[in-house]
């Protein structure tokens, strides 16, 4: 693992001011969720399905997408984010 001032560039961990910046605008300056796992997984899901009607797709495909994602995180009781390689049966 690096260490040093550009320790954080090497993990894709974002800089603080960043990451704040990025919640502002997913909720509001100062706006915080009391469920902010639950809050970003579904901002991320909109984001997605946004993604892919911009790409014209279904919404048969999309509804089915968001349902298999949402399907995974029930039956894996993990966030996708905390995903692991391991078999999983959908």
């Amino acid at each position: 693992m690096q260490t040093g001032p550009d320790h954080r560039r090497a993990l894709a961990v974002p800089p603080v001011d960043e990451f704040q910046e990025a919640l502002d605008q997913l909720f509001g300056v100062g706006v915080r969720s009391l469920r902010m796992e639950e809050a970003v997984f579904e901002a991320m899901l909109e984001g997605w399905e946004r993604q892919q009607r911009s790409r014209m797709l279904r919404d048969t495909t999309i509804r089915s997408a968001l349902a298999l994602v949402r399907r995974v995180c029930e039956s894996t009781e993990a966030w996708p984010w905390q995903a692991d390689a391991i078999p999983a049966s959908v």
